[in-house]
């Protein structure tokens, strides 16, 4: 995080580790869009999104004691998000939904793409659709670089493995959703 933002964040965490609830309101409130938004992106349904959501939050609550303040809080808290996707998913023994356009009015919009990037509607439906459809961690790793904005060394953060593992990871997943996507178009 960035000079003064990072700071105040420091702060909202050392009060909210102290018992401040307000301080820890205000962490929720600076990353509810984001955790829900990458919920809601790894299980396609926003009823899982929000209950996720809400429990990420509860466990970030009661570890927050043994949170390390010099350490990034965002990456922290994604990584139990993703854990909880996870076995969410697994436990369910399911692939994540497709993401409704209905569903996606309920996301966070995030930062505007580069010029000469913007995707047509119905491409975008085709990509959503396509990253639904990547395995776990392939999946994972997309959703939080391209959607979260994560460097790599946060996703490694995250997921808990190499930086090596994570662009293997993200190279296999484009080379996937390219291979998904050309066959969309052919058979259109």
């Amino acid at each position: 995080m960035e000079g003064g933002k990072g700071v105040v964040e420091q702060e909202w965490i050392r009060r909210a580790q102290g018992g401040d609830a307000e301080a820890f309101a205000a962490l929720v409130r600076l990353h509810q869009d984001g955790v829900y938004g990458f919920c809601l992106r790894m299980t396609g349904r926003r009823e899982d999104a929000l209950d996720l959501t809400s429990e990420a939050f509860l466990r970030a609550y009661r570890s927050l004691a043994g949170f390390d303040v010099t350490q990034p809080f965002r990456p922290w808290l994604l990584r139990i998000a993703a854990n909880l996707c996870r076995d969410h998913l697994r436990a369910r023994q399911q692939r994540p939904a497709p993401v409704e356009d209905a569903v996606l009015a309920d996301l966070p919009d995030p930062a505007p793409p580069p010029p000469g990037q913007v995707l047509a509607v119905h491409d975008r439906a085709a990509v959503r659709q396509a990253v639904a459809e990547l395995p776990e961690p392939y999946r994972t790793a997309v959703t939080l670089h391209y959607f979260n904005h994560l460097s790599y060394q946060e996703i490694s953060e995250v997921l808990n493995i190499p930086v090596g593992t994570v662009g293997t990871h993200l190279h296999r997943a484009k080379r996937l959703l390219r291979k998904r996507l050309v066959e969309q178009e052919v058979a259109t």
